[in-house]
């Protein structure tokens, strides 16, 4: 491989000096400086380290560092709260710059570093190309000095010296093929790592580089802690296993704590130099590699450095390793018969001490037993009657139990619930006339139109609810006019009933004044609205004008779901679009009508609210507009009734088995044939 020139090292790179450097490195194994003599600075968790090669295109470089630059409070960010055992976070882009956090860092062989060539730079590369469809066949690419064209840089044209051309590419965004290779040796500290990677686009999708999080894995021996009572001889590892190995199925050894005499931990570090485990059991040793490959954990019986052991393996979630443990067999069964000695001694100690309580005890019972049974079932008959009572509606029945104990206190807890059945029994009451009330402000019948077929529906999910419909018929000059108002109420329950119930005595007090301009009929309500309502509450309202001589429609919105006008002659489906703020926001909001639009013969209007589209299922999915705007191609040759009896079932088949948590709303208007 030739060397890597670089023309630029910078160990205080973006610099933030509104981050703290702490007096001791995150992680161990930067501690100690990593190079004692380097002459540069220590660890910085407030810069990064930069690395250019010599022959990269400044006009790329340049936009390409100023972004860089900016990422050192998210690197922080990232090494302060992300994984345990980060130890580099690294950002390499195909024009020849490279980042590594935190900064005051550079590898061992600066002429020879080029993270280019990176298994893990390698992988996210070809996870970028298989995301498009286009994986290569051959070894990867080589780096070059700037952008190139097709998948790994900017296309054809992009134009190589021009700056500003080239600051537009670099607004670069993170991939989402994330990938985590095999362990591999760290050049900066030659420490075993786990490189976990994923791609860096350029603004138009195109290959941009890689970034890289880098960790250590000696933390996984810290959930691997033995009973001390097992004593020396065990052995805890980290290992690799290589089902392709020339010589058989192998197992390498990533890191090592067999438990001697100190108890102290050994560990390996480079890859080069780990030792493999051995067994003469060879077959038995094939299932184990088989086992962590297929990320299944077990234990096996067999040979390690001449004893017969036992092997407990556990793969990780990284691809070909396990922690592995290796207990002497004759240790596992020395501890099985000493468990078994002192299981026998302490149960026939138990076993004599729990005949003599058990004989008292027996003796104890029937005596208290006595003494307790005039004292517990008087109170439990007295509980029985006072049940009964309760049962045929007194809640006045009473129980008197003195006995001082759990029976006394079942007593007053039973005393207190007969009030609060009956205050529940009127608030039943009260929430059903409520409920009669409100269904008696909708319209009981349609009004009959000579050119319109009109219905309408509204279904609530509580008792009360804040959602409402209405038809207000004018009949002047021998031109028949209806208002098809569709209204809903911030929230649920009573509240948004009372509420709906204001609106709706409003609006049938201005309608007969405003019904030439819908507009101004929606300014008035929203002046009284905004006066009177509370804070937070708001009302969005459509309201539409149908002529029926003319076979038009105007209309004005107030933050409404907007009107589907589906044309029978193309199938086309539009929105009447909303023209105004909720009611009861602004007390000067200003409302303009929109229209008129003429409805052919065939043509269907549906005004809805959004418990329609927004509907959820148990897989929390909304119905949508598209499900609805299908239901009207399905429902084009229903009556207006039929349309709103199909869009309602759908909607309850939908949720089904979910609870319904809005109301569902709606005017159905179809245009007669003729």
């Amino acid at each position: 491989m030739p060397a890597v020139e670089m023309a630029l090292i910078d160990y205080q790179f973006g610099l933030d000096p509104n981050l703290a450097n702490p007096s001791t490195p995150h992680h161990p194994y930067l501690s100690e400086p990593l190079d004692p003599n380097a002459q540069r600075p220590a660890v910085n968790y407030r810069a990064q380290s930069c690395f250019v090669v010599r022959d990269s295109n400044e006009t790329w470089t340049k936009p390409a560092l100023e972004a860089l630059a900016t990422l050192t409070p998210v690197y922080e960010e990232t090494c302060m709260h992300g994984p345990r055992g980060i130890l580099w976070l690294h950002t390499s882009l195909e024009i020849g710059v490279h980042t590594t956090y935190p900064g005051g860092v550079g590898p061992r062989e600066p002429s020879r570093y080029d993270p280019r060539r990176a298994e893990w730079y390698h992988r996210a590369q070809l996870a970028f190309a298989a995301a498009r469809g286009q994986l290569p066949s051959g070894p990867p690419p080589e780096p070059g000095p700037g952008p190139r064209s097709g998948p790994g840089g900017p296309p054809p044209g992009a134009g190589r010296s021009d700056p500003r051309k080239a600051q537009a590419y670099f607004r670069v965004r993170v991939g989402a093929e994330a990938t985590q290779g095999a362990p591999s040796l760290d050049p900066f500290t030659d420490q075993v790592v786990v490189v976990r990677s994923t791609p860096v686009r350029y603004a138009d999708g195109s290959f941009a580089g890689v970034t890289a999080l880098a960790r250590t894995i000696p933390e996984i021996f810290a959930s691997m802690r033995l009973p001390e009572r097992w004593g020396t001889g065990i052995e805890r590892m980290l290992v690799l296993v290589d089902p392709n190995a020339p010589s058989g199925p192998g197992v390498q050894v990533l890191l090592h704590d067999g438990l001697g005499q100190d108890r102290g931990p050994r560990r390996s570090r480079r890859l080069g130099s780990m030792a493999g485990l051995r067994s003469q059991d060879t077959r038995v040793l094939g299932g184990v590699v088989d086992d962590v490959v297929k990320g299944v954990a077990g234990v096996r019986k067999m040979e390690y450095q001449g004893k017969m052991c036992l092997w407990a393996y556990q793969p990780l979630d990284i691809p070909q390793v396990a922690a592995l443990l290796i207990v002497p067999y004759d240790r596992v069964v020395e501890l099985a018969q000493t468990m078994e000695q002192s299981l026998l001694k302490e149960s026939l100690f138990w076993l004599q001490g729990t005949t003599m309580i058990l004989l008292a005890a027996g003796v104890g019972a029937v005596v208290l037993a006595a003494l307790k049974a005039r004292n517990l079932t008087n109170p439990i008959h007295s509980l029985i009657e006072a049940g009964k009572k309760l049962g045929n509606g007194d809640y006045d029945a009473r129980v008197e139990i003195g006995t001082g104990d759990e029976l006394e206190h079942l007593g007053r807890v039973f005393n207190e619930t007969g009030p609060k059945l009956r205050d529940l029994q009127r608030m039943k009451q009260s929430l059903g006339l409520a409920a009669a009330i409100q269904h008696s402000l909708l319209p009981e019948q349609t009004p009959a139109l000579e050119h319109f077929d009109v219905a309408g529906r509204c279904v609530y999910c509580d008792e009360t609810g804040g959602d409402y419909y209405d038809f207000v018929a004018f009949d002047h000059e021998g031109r028949r006019t209806l208002a098809l108002i569709v209204g809903d109420v911030s929230g649920h329950g009573i509240g948004a009933a009372l509420v709906m119930a204001a609106t709706r005595g409003m609006l049938h007090v201005e309608a007969p004044h405003c019904r030439s301009d819908v507009g101004e009929l929606l300014r008035r309500l929203n002046r009284q609205l905004a006066a009177d309502a509370k804070e937070g509450t708001f009302v969005t309202l459509f309201c539409g004008m149908l002529d029926d001589r003319a076979r038009s429609v105007v209309w004005a919105s107030a933050g409404h779901e907007p009107a589907l006008w589906r044309h029978a002659g193309t199938g086309v489906v539009e929105e009447l679009a909303n023209t105004g703020l909720p009611l009861g926001v602004l007390n000067d909001a200003a409302y303009e009508q929109a229209g008129p639009v003429v409805l052919a013969p065939g043509d269907i209007l549906i005004m809805g609210t959004d418990g329609i589209c927004e509907a959820r299922d148990s897989h929390d999915e909304f119905f949508g507009t598209e499900r609805l705007r299908n239901l009207m191609e399905r429902g084009a040759g229903l009556t207006a009734s039929q349309m709103c009896d199909l869009i309602i079932d759908e909607v309850t088949k939908f949720i089904h088995p979910a609870a319904r948590t809005d109301d569902v709303t709606l005017i159905v208007v179809k245009a007669k044939e003729g």
